[in-house]
């Protein structure tokens, strides 16, 4: 499972993989296993300085997309060319897209197979919105695959 996005998205897309991989994934066989594309600076930054800044999630999904792995694509604004390129990507090789998003939804809730969308005009609480959708999502899963109803705090 891959997870992406920029700025405060960047920020959701790593609380994301942390809640999987850790939260859920430690009462549960098989674990989970999210990569977030954002948390590795230097690789970013090589790919934003040589390649281009629109292409830092797709490149690092090129020659590490198997079938049945799932991409995680947010944005705010669901326009952000990096994060539309890695989708148009991964669909392109047949894997599903969870598109989170808000506003208008932009592309990627048209190109995605699974819409979380806030349909709120602000940044700021669209984002809210998608952390909630984290923590819900976990809950779900925490309780469905760990029989338990709230996380160890």
């Amino acid at each position: 499972m891959y997870v992406f996005g920029n700025g405060g998205s960047a920020a959701t897309a790593s609380h994301m993989q942390n809640d999987f991989n850790k939260g859920v994934s430690e009462w549960i066989e098989p674990k989970f296993r999210f990569h977030c594309l954002n948390d590795n600076i230097a690789t970013l930054m090589a790919v934003a300085n040589d390649i281009g800044y629109d292409e830092v999630f797709r490149f690092q999904l090129e020659g590490q997309l198997e079938p049945g792995d799932v991409v995680v694509a947010l944005s705010g604004s669901g326009n952000s060319k990096n994060v539309i390129r890695a989708v148009e990507y991964a669909k392109r090789l047949g894997n599903k897209v969870i598109g989170v998003t808000g506003f208008d939804g932009g592309r990627l809730r048209e190109l995605a197979d699974i819409s979380l969308h806030a349909p709120v005009m602000s940044m700021q609480v669209t984002e809210d919105v998608h952390m909630m959708f984290d923590h819900l999502m976990m809950s779900v899963f925490y309780r469905r695959l760990c029989g338990k109803e709230h996380l160890k705090g």
